[in-house]
Order: C-alpha cells, then structure tokens, then sequence
C-alpha cells in the first residue's frame, strides 16, 4: 500500500473549493464557518471560508427516513452537498440556474431546468460571448506539443473529424482537463512525466491510481409505505460521515480508510428497477417476477456506501503493449485488483 501525505494542506485548497462551490451553484448546508458552528451540515467536516451558496435540497421521503434512523441510532446525519440547485441562481460569472424539480432523471441526462452544474450551465454561456474565446467541436486531440526540452508545452495536435486531417494550435498555456483517464493517456501519447513502471517502482505518471468501493444494500417496505422512486435528484439526500476517514477506531477491524453511508435517491427508471427489483424471494424470471417487480418498485429503497480505495504499488495505468485505438494510438490499459484491506472495509461498512 502506497501511503504519504498529501502536497498541499486543506487551508491552501479551501479558498478553491469555495469558489467553485459557487460557480456550480451548490447546495448544502455548513456546520462551521471561520471555526463556529452555524448549521446542522456534517458536524465531521473541517471548518468553512463561507456557507454553500444555496441551502441543501429537501428530502425526499427515503432520505428522511435515513436520516431519522440514523439519528435514534446515534450517528450525526446531515444533507449532502449537490451540485444541483436548490432554488433560482445567478453565479459570479452571471450564468443563471433553475431550481431542480426532482425530475429523477439527472443522473446520465441532460437538465432541461438548467439546475445541474456542468460547464454548458455555468461556465460556457459566459465564455461564448469573450471574442478571444473559440470552442472548436469534433476534435480529438492526440497529443500535447513539447519543445526541445520536452518540459514545456507549445500547444496542442488534435484531429479534426469532419477533414480527418491533424491541426496543430500553439499556445502559450495548456490545460489537461478531460477525464482522469484521458489526460494520463494524453500525458503517456505525449511523453509528458515519467511514466511509472510497477517492478522498479519508479515513475510518476500512471501511478497511484485509485477508484471506490461500493456497496448498495436495498431495503422492500410495507406495502402501505410508498418511496416514489421515480423522484429524485442526482446529489441530493442524506448521509453520515461516522465510519468515513478517522471518525472512528479502526483498530479492531484491521483496515485504514472507510465510507460514508447514504440515501441518494436519483431517481429508479422503470427499466433500471427490472435488475434490482422483486425482493429476495421474488422469481427471477417469468410472470411471477414481473408481478413481484411492479408489487415492490413503489416500496423499495437504496442504501450505499462509497469507500475508499488505497493507493497500491501493483494497481496503475500504463499504456497497452498490444491494443490500439481507432487513431492508431496505444490505448490505455489499467492494472487493477480489489485488495484486502478494501475488502475488509468494505464488509464492515
């Protein structure tokens, strides 16, 4: 297990999280700022610059029963901070958001309230009206551009889709900010760092390469009890901290890390529930099935945890030796196993 300290502290990045909390439009609900208490947020959180700009989203009827559960069984639940507005909202950009109607379908859609943070909402509205501004679509680029020394950018060559032909734009700045996968490929295409190779141990780039351990246990109520889950928003609910980081002893358990539990109820599409739904006695296949499913659908719920997952030696990315993409680039392989304190976490949580 690859263990050390982060490079910066949370004091140098909070000023950061503050001002993109209010770029997005986020809601939640602080329980310190400037070290004193002023709400009910997450009591293990560390202390705030300022509140979140808009106040949590309301529960839905599954994250109140959590959080009244959670509370007579002692545990410290509060809202989840989500990048979904909770009310009308204009950002220090000027970009402008609806309040989310708990559509249920957030989660892998397009928001047609404009309530759902994302760059096309709160950033781009703005930037498209800067004349030095040019947003070119259908590129795919293949590489960052070095210099000589091959430690300094010059700009980027990408592949225009429609010519298929490559163009090269200089710059003086370049910024990686695709997905995690695509910008430690883009740095291996481009030869940017040390790629990290596992049996020396040596190597920057690729390394360290972490995902999460999730775990949904799923609960069928009363028939006279209706969860609604075709509600929901893709941030809001209720969680609790108390087996998340060092909010407990883990002693006794043999694992480091651990998860915070809760209620996200983002919406259950009808299709999505036929995987899940029907109850542990229901039949798995026939009329039987399809009955249990439309019995239980209007009385199920969700419960998860999203733990940790530590950094390991043997677990990275690399570029594969064999396999290429449509470009004819090497594509991005990743090495990666469930370890035994992962698995131990897991259970326990």
């Amino acid at each position: 297990m690859n263990l050390q300290d982060y490079g910066v502290t949370y004091d140098e990045l909070e000023p950061f999280f503050d001002k993109a909390e209010k770029v997005f439009g986020t809601s939640g609900e602080a329980y310190k700022v400037n070290g004193k208490v002023v709400g009910n947020g997450n009591v293990f959180a560390p202390s705030r610059s300022d509140d979140f700009p808009l106040p949590p989203l309301k529960d839905v009827y599954t994250a109140n029963l959590f959080r009244k559960a959670a509370d007579e069984a002692g545990y410290h639940p509060y809202s989840l901070p989500a990048a979904n507005a909770s009310r009308q909202y204009t950002n220090p950009y000027g970009a402008q958001m609806g309040p989310c109607n708990f559509c249920g379908y957030c989660s892998g859609y397009d928001c047609y309230m404009y309530s759902k943070a994302s760059p096309n909402v709160n950033i781009l509205p703005v930037l498209r009206k800067d004349p030095n501004f040019t947003l070119i679509t259908r590129a795919h680029v293949m590489r960052v551009d070095l210099d000589s020394t091959k430690t300094r950018a010059t700009g980027v060559t990408y592949l225009d889709l429609d010519s298929n032909r490559e163009v090269t734009i200089t710059a003086d700045l370049v910024v990686l900010g695709a997905f995690q996968f695509h910008n430690v490929h883009l740095m291996l295409l481009s030869g940017i760092g040390k790629p990290y190779d596992a049996q020396k141990n040596e190597g920057v780039v690729g390394r360290n390469f972490v995902y999460q351990t999730i775990t949904t246990s799923r609960a069928w109520l009363p028939e006279n009890t209706f969860t609604n889950q075709f509600i929901g928003t893709g941030g809001g609910g209720v969680a609790i901290d108390d087996f998340n980081s060092m909010n407990f002893d883990h002693g006794p358990h043999g694992f480091v890390g651990g998860s915070p539990v809760w209620v996200n109820q983002a919406g259950v599409k009808p299709i999505a529930a036929s995987t899940i739904g029907g109850g542990k006695d229901a039949p798995r296949w026939g009329a039987g099935y399809k009955k249990a499913l439309v019995d239980t659908y209007r009385h199920a719920m969700a419960i998860d945890a999203h733990g940790s997952n530590m950094a390991y030696r043997d677990v990275f990315l690399d570029l594969d030796p064999t396999w290429k993409n449509a470009y004819g680039q090497p594509l991005l392989r990743m090495t990666f196993d469930w370890q035994d304190n992962d698995i131990r976490m897991n259970r326990y949580v």
